[in-house]
């Protein structure tokens, strides 16, 4: 036998052995699992620190009124902590302070109502109770919108005494009357059929507005059910009135069936009630908000104007105008654009009544500065006009504006074209044509003249009345 056989017999009668190190695997999972438990406490106190860092900025930011920084705060802190339903909340509301992205912030509030609807059933939630507030303002957001139906959904879930649910439910469906897209359900011979009505049996909470209101209710009820809970509510009064003149076929039958004079009577009685119910002064007849309302109702339907305390102003000079109303914004500026009409249309005129054109512009350039120097110095709409008025007469102001911001409402990229005569300085309109982004903004600094600034409305966006102008910064001289 050869020596190499042999040393492959010894080979194959070894047997080797291979022992597990219990002790050592032991230890090895014991410390895996104390890092990993470690680990994970560690990465929740970070999680938790940089969270109430987040948080305590966002609320600082939010003490300031800088809401375009509270917003970054408040989303970075909504995605590192998704479950904290406050939070959700809160993001909602302070997008919607901001008030430079509307869209996004409708859907935030849709999350927001949910949120807190869900809370309802959940005993010791610090949300509870949110939801009506979110969904009033999440309707009053889709109104905003035009998006009348989807409003009136919401209006109809709040409570059956819930104010301004009613107010929300009413403004909706005179949206969808002007535009021409109430429902065949809101006319008076117009109920639903069979399937519609089982349809929306049972689709409303219990005691909301929804269930009282009904499957059929008229758009004459909605309001003046709206309007027994807000009397205050100028322009509901107005509206109702339009409603009982021009809605025939929307109202319920007892309006129906009255006669055209009988309705026309109707409304000019609940316009006059209207002054009546508004006292913002001792002696309700010296409201200026519901006189221009009613001023505005008689010029429109041309029925004779009541001898008032507007129609007084009217008539007076502005020095008279600022002592019957010396901090009323609105009526200082219906008088003083009254007074800028006048001097246009008598202007025009080629029969020697054009002589007292200057009269009627002096008139409303008293006013507007009036309102600059003693009730609003920021308030853009006299700036504009004034300039205008100045303009009509061949005048020129040293009034410029600082600043310019463009909103753009929609979901996508707009191009904006903007065509400005008189910028001051070039810099503030490079490029011409720029692009915004969706529910996005572009902000310029600069100069740029007063008169220049009344063509910024013609700003054009694909063709599209998409953006909204802010101007700030406005000096006059």
């Amino acid at each position: 036998m050869t020596s190499s056989s042999v040393s492959g017999n010894e080979t194959r009668g070894r047997e080797t052995r291979r022992e597990l190190n219990v002790r050592l695997l032991a230890g090895s999972l014991i410390t895996l699992a104390v890092m990993a438990t470690v680990g994970f406490f560690w990465w929740q106190f970070q999680v938790r620190r940089t969270a109430g860092d987040l948080l305590s900025r966002a609320e600082s930011f939010e003490s300031q009124e800088e809401w375009g920084d509270a917003v970054v705060y408040r989303h970075r802190y909504s995605r590192l902590v998704p479950d904290d339903e406050q939070a959700q909340i809160k993001l909602a509301e302070t997008y919607d302070k901001w008030g430079r992205q509307p869209r996004q912030t409708l859907q935030l509030y849709y999350n927001a109502v949910g949120v807190a609807a869900a809370s309802e059933a959940s005993e010791g939630s610090d949300i509870k109770g949110k939801e009506p507030e979110l969904r009033r303002r999440l309707a009053e957001i889709l109104l905003l919108f035009r998006e009348f139906v989807s409003a009136q959904e919401e209006a109809k879930r709040l409570g059956k005494d819930d104010a301004q649910g009613w107010y929300l439910l009413a403004s909706a469906m005179y949206g969808q009357w002007q535009s021409d897209t109430l429902g065949r359900e809101n006319r008076r011979f117009g109920s639903p059929d069979a399937a519609t009505a089982k349809t929306t049996q049972g689709k409303w909470p219990a005691n909301s507005i929804g269930a009282e209101f009904g499957p059929n209710g008229t758009l004459d009820k909605a309001m003046e059910r709206a309007l027994a809970l807000n009397p205050e509510k100028i322009d509901l009064s107005t509206s109702l009135a339009r409603v009982y003149r021009r809605a025939g076929e929307f109202l319920g039958e007892e309006n129906g069936n009255l006669t055209a004079e009988q309705r026309a009577k109707k409304a000019d009685d609940l316009v006059d009630q209207m002054v009546a119910v508004n006292p913002k002064n001792p002696d309700a007849l010296r409201n200026p908000d519901a006189l221009i309302a009613r001023y505005r109702y008689r010029a429109a339907y041309r029925l004779p104007h009541a001898e008032d305390e507007l129609a007084a102003a009217l008539q007076e000079n502005a020095e008279s105008v600022a002592k019957r109303w010396p901090d009323e914004l609105k009526a200082l500026f219906f008088v003083a654009n009254h007074a800028a009409n006048m001097g246009r249309e008598t202007q025009q005129q080629k029969d020697g009544s054009e002589e007292q054109a200057p009269e009627h512009f002096d008139k409303s350039v008293d006013l507007y500065q009036y309102i600059i120097e003693h009730v609003d110095p920021d308030h853009l709409g006299s700036y504009l006009n004034m300039a205008e008025v100045y303009s009509l007469q061949g005048k020129r102001t040293e009034a410029i504006v600082k600043h310019l911001t463009l909103v753009n409402q929609t979901a996508g990229a707009l191009t904006v074209t903007m065509w400005i005569d008189g910028a001051v300085d070039a810099n503030l309109w490079v490029p011409p044509t720029f692009e915004i982004p969706a529910n996005g903004s572009a902000e310029w600094s600069g100069s740029l003249s007063l008169e220049a600034a009344i063509t910024i409305r013609g700003a054009t966006a694909g063709g599209a009345n998409d953006i909204t102008y802010l101007i700030t910064g406005l000096e006059i001289s």
